[in-house]
């Protein structure tokens, strides 16, 4: 009819063709169709060229050989020709709400650079994808080499692809989805769990049978609680494996793990030793460190925090590191005096040595570290801390005081007199401990002492800014703002890498506060720090000498 527009759109892409570009579907179309697509077809249905050679091509008959056919049944060398298969890939049918990175074969998906030095992304980085972000990245998309570390897409160059809200995709890739979850499942080891163990193993740990244990869990239900850290029957079985290994709570701040000997060069510091041990998975580590696992690590482990990261752990940045295994570097000057005066012929036996003192330690002496009365309460405090955001460090990002100009003045000229006086006592809860209070001394002492004095500049009342002196890098200064009142210290927050947590505080901060607040009121003269060097000659002090004749002429 004239002035009706007949729905010419391909019946699986949806795109418009014109005449050129479309063919009917017929009976042969129609079967393979409906094969691969749950759809139902119409008369005026139409397909397009490009969809029906992609998915639907099937090849011209082949003639009939029979008649041309040789009859090999007498001939033993004779071996029939392999049958080859056909694979069809099915159309992109399928929508998933699941953000989508675009496909690109001549360009990076990620920096939109062209080729030609372009790779692949492998298929177990696709999949990583998927599982840790969430983000289905197409098959055949490629990127820049630089994007990869080893096999895997690195963090920061996948956060910055901007993705589609939801994937077209096709019924293969759905089916490789989850035969890699199928197979990322069946991988996975289970936690130690109660529920799962036998009845000789209940024996063996307990030595109750695992009856009992559930006739124990009934008598007490409605006195224990479950938690979601374990329920009544894991903490059952907690209780009466304690009373028959004899094992102490604090089992924790033992030895779990010996590694090495490492070298004790610069290529082997903390950090570099953990990134080997977790990418090598020494001792079949990731079986046990799980994502969510918390990492307690001191500075010297800054540099494996990108790696934490990727595996979704999360870390926690700590002056007192809590080490989940122990190494052992062979140097000059052995960190224990228990290997000191090795020979060479011994060093290949140091890690044996090493591992059988750990378990001496573990089974004749205490643990490593000890509960006391004030952990429980220190404890909460510090989970109360997590929860909260550093508000001095907005203030001062919104005000722009950072960038805004100071007028310094050494610490010895500065009115102060306004800020509190500190106890042991407060300063211990604010740093959440005494490690850094017992460097205080000497950091202040170093900066007093020496070539940099400590800088104040007064923003307004209640507020300082710092500047300080890097306590491992001499060409390195910080500013830090401390905010008070004549009571009480209301805030801090420091320009390094730790300076804006609130569960304790940087060295920085915690040697101006102890300095202003405690310091400089208790010690008049030097600040607890004992200088050693007085006992020591120096090769590079020679007295002058005396001249011989005027010695005479005396």
């Amino acid at each position: 009819m004239p002035g009706v527009r007949l729905p010419f759109q391909c019946v699986v892409c949806k795109t418009w063709t014109n005449p050129k570009n479309r063919c009917k579907i017929n009976s042969e179309l129609e079967q393979l169709i409906l094969k691969r697509l749950p759809i139902e077809l119409k008369d005026t249905d139409v397909l397009c060229n490009k969809c029906r050679i992609k998915h639907f091509y099937k090849l011209s008959p082949v003639e009939n050989f029979d008649n041309k056919l040789i009859d090999q049944s007498d001939n033993e060398e004779y071996q029939p020709p392999v049958s080859k298969k056909t694979s069809f890939a099915s159309p992109p049918s399928v929508r998933l709400n699941i953000p989508s990175t675009p496909k690109s074969h001549s360009r990076c998906f990620i920096c939109k650079r062209p080729g030609p030095k372009l790779i692949v992304v492998p298929s177990e980085a696709r999949f990583t994808a998927f599982v840790q972000r969430n983000v289905i990245i197409k098959s055949g998309t490629r990127c820049c080499p630089v994007h990869m570390d080893e096999s895997q897409i690195k963090d920061e160059a996948l956060q910055s692809v901007k993705a589609s809200e939801s994937a077209f995709v096709n019924r293969a890739t759905v089916l490789e989805l989850l035969n890699k979850l199928r197979a990322s499942c069946n991988k996975t080891r289970k936690r130690f769990d109660f529920n799962t163990l036998n009845n000789e193993e209940y024996v063996d740990l307990t030595g109750l049978n695992k009856e009992a244990i559930r006739d124990i869990c009934a008598g007490v239900d409605g006195h224990i609680r479950n938690t979601p850290v374990r329920d009544i029957l894991t903490t059952v079985g907690i209780f009466f494996f304690k009373l028959k290994s004899g094992l102490s709570n604090t089992i924790l701040g033992h030895y779990m793990s010996v590694l090495g000997p490492y070298l004790s060069d610069g290529k082997n510091n903390d950090a570099k030793i953990l990134n080997h041990i977790i990418n090598t998975n020494v001792e079949d580590i990731k079986s046990y460190v799980h994502p969510g696992d918390i990492f307690v690590v001191d500075r010297g482990f800054r540099d494996s925090l990108q790696l934490l990261e990727v595996g979704q752990m999360i870390w926690e940045y700590s002056q007192r590191c809590l080490h989940f295994c122990q190494k052992a570097r062979p140097s000059s000057k052995p960190r224990s005096p228990t290997l000191a005066g090795l020979s060479r012929s011994q060093v290949p036996f140091i890690g044996d040595f090493v591992q059988i003192i750990c378990a001496v330690c573990n089974k004749y002496l205490p643990p490593l570290s000890s509960s006391c009365s004030d952990d429980d309460r220190l404890a909460h405090h510090m989970l109360q801390l997590a929860t909260q955001e550093n508000s001095l460090k907005t203030e001062i990002e919104e005000s722009n005081l950072d960038k805004s100009r100071a007028v310094w003045v050494p610490v010895s000229d500065t009115d102060l007199e306004d800020f509190p006086r500190l106890t042991e006592d407060i300063l211990r809860t604010l740093t959440c401990g005494v490690y850094q209070l017992k460097l205080c001394p000497g950091y202040i002492q170093e900066h007093l002492e020496g070539d940099e004095d400590i800088r104040v500049h007064k923003e307004r009342s209640g507020l300082i800014r710092v500047r300080l002196q890097s306590r491992h890098v001499s060409a390195k200064q910080y500013n830090l703002w401390i905010k008070f009142n004549n009571y009480e210290i209301l805030g801090w927050y420091c320009k390094c890498r730790s300076g804006s947590r609130i569960v304790g505080m940087c060295a920085h901060c915690a040697a101006v506060i102890w300095y202003l607040g405690y310091g400089k009121h208790r010690f008049l003269g030097a600040l607890g720090v004992r200088d050693w060097s007085e006992y020591v000659d120096d090769a590079s002090v020679v007295p002058p000498t005396v001249d011989s004749s005027d010695s005479d002429s005396d």
